[in-house]
């Protein structure tokens, strides 16, 4: 059941799904950037060919349509079924009929999915998990990802870094209302959350470095990439199933 924060969220989304019903963010270069610097960045490390993957939350299919070509199937999950429709409708329009043959849209909670045990080769989540306003149930959704993964399997998650003084007045400010709700993670919090269930890091990146900047490299090469989480107003990390 749906109450109290849970159903401002859903509203709110509900609302954008029929205010917005297409692209808003396809051409927002801030946007673009941020996704590069941090879902990309984690991404560009796992070999995506023909592989199964599951995306929890979708509202604009920005990933879907970038990756159909190469992954073997690809489900997108949400719970509001107006957002999940507004997703259906880009794709039908974005893909062609055999690209868009491998992009499956379900309505499905991110606590407690349908799917059966190690379904997945690969499971990612970008700045969907920081709009569930219980503790708890960010916790289930995350034991939830690693569940339907295959051993092996890689997961990818990227939240707003509550260690990131911008973000905290931003959030001070009320400027994340138009989702209802909006958790910040510190870095250590979300990497606990990973490794309690069985998960290996493999990197992390956060939206302050370029991933092929002199300084990012320099700090992998010294051994030091994991400062490079303590930054930026998203961050992010890739682990493995072990």
């Amino acid at each position: 059941m749906i109450g109290g924060r849970e159903e401002k969220v859903y509203e709110a989304y509900r609302r954008l799904s029929q205010e917005n019903p297409s692209w808003r963010y396809r051409y927002d270069n801030s946007y673009l950037t941020s996704k590069v610097l941090t879902d990309y960045a984690l991404l560009s490390r796992v070999d995506f060919d023909g592989k199964r993957v599951v995306n929890i939350g979708c509202f604009e299919p920005i990933d879907e349509v970038y990756y159909a070509s190469r992954v073997g199937e690809w489900y997108a999950i949400d719970i509001n079924k107006e957002a999940i429709d507004v997703a259906q409708e880009i794709v039908n329009r974005e893909l062609s009929e055999e690209l868009k043959g491998k992009i499956r849209f379900k309505v499905d909670d991110a606590t407690s999915l349908s799917f059966p045990d190690n379904s997945f080769d690969i499971a990612v989540s970008f700045s969907t998990l920081d709009h569930i306003p219980s503790a708890k149930c960010r916790e289930k959704a995350i034991g939830e990802m690693c569940r339907v993964l295959k051993k092996g399997g890689y997961l990818v998650i990227t939240v707003p870094n509550r260690w990131n003084l911008f973000y905290r007045l931003r959030v001070r400010k009320g400027n994340i209302k138009a989702h209802g709700y909006e958790y910040g993670f510190s870095p250590l919090e979300l990497k606990g959350l990973i490794c309690k269930n069985g998960m290996k890091i493999v990197e992390s990146t956060s939206s302050s470095f370029n991933p092929l900047s002199f300084m990012h490299l320099s700090l992998r090469r010294l051994g030091l990439g994991g400062l490079i989480k303590l930054f930026g107003i998203r961050f992010g990390y890739l682990a493995q199933k072990v």
